[in-house]
């Protein structure tokens, strides 16, 4: 500085993962903005979604005939939902393994495949749903419970801020995060199992239906998803090993 003029400082290279510290927050703002319209502006349906789940009326439930506001409605929930998953199997995922954050596709295309596979194991789910209920009882009693099974995916949605939120501020954290989506899941799979029950059970049908569907639709889904999160796991360990 011959001159007398201050001429500023070196500047200093961002650390690796300026990129993750960008785009969660984003996405965490944008989907927390969202959900906030669209509780402010389907407030009604929200209590209507939770008084519908406490009986098993055949009418006057919020997913029945639905109009452009209820399709929107119940289309954003299992949006969230699914984008909250993938986020938060992401940050579990990169709690245990590095994974690349250099540019903003090598976060992106991580989250978009969770996304395609938390909607693909989603219809999987339903299609499966929809023979076993059929092969049961086919009719309103499946159209009634499939209206609160969407109903319940929407709440457990919900739920996936908290632990999401925790993982992302604070890894350290993890096992207090996954406890509670654990927790969460637990207690959607539950009042699924209650509901499901509850409408479908009959004397005829009872001990069968009972067994069967808790070992088709809740023990051995959970077990190929466990499966499948394992080899993601050792698999992306692997990887990183070459990078």
């Amino acid at each position: 500085m011959d001159n007398g003029l201050f001429e500023g400082y070196i500047g200093l290279r961002l650390a690796d993962g300026s990129y993750l510290n960008d785009v969660i927050p984003v996405i965490l703002f944008i989907e927390i903005a969202l959900f906030a319209v669209v509780f402010r502006t389907h407030a009604s349906l929200i209590h209507k979604m939770l008084k519908d789940l406490l009986s098993v009326k055949e009418r006057d439930n919020l997913f029945d005939n639905p109009v452009r506001s209820d399709i929107f409605f119940r289309g954003f929930m299992k949006f969230q939902a699914f984008s909250l998953c993938a986020l938060f199997l992401y940050l579990l995922i990169r709690s245990y393994v590095p994974l690349p954050t250099s540019d903003l596709s090598s976060i992106l295309l991580p989250l978009g495949a969770l996304f395609i596979a938390a909607v693909a194991y989603y219809l999987l789910k339903r299609i499966i749903y929809f023979l076993y209920g059929h092969a049961f009882d086919a009719g309103e009693r499946y159209d009634m419970w499939n209206n609160r099974y969407q109903a319940l995916t929407s709440i457990w949605g919900c739920t996936l801020y908290l632990p999401t939120l925790i993982l992302y501020f604070d890894d350290r954290h993890r096992l207090h995060a996954m406890l509670l989506c654990a927790a969460f899941y637990v207690a959607y799979r539950i009042s699924l199992i209650y509901i499901t029950v509850r409408i479908f059970y009959s004397k005829q049908t009872g001990v069968l239906f009972l067994c069967s569907y808790i070992c088709a639709q809740e023990i051995i889904p959970l077990l190929l998803a466990y499966e499948g999160l394992k080899y993601t796991l050792q698999l992306t360990n692997s990887s990183s090993l070459w990078h």
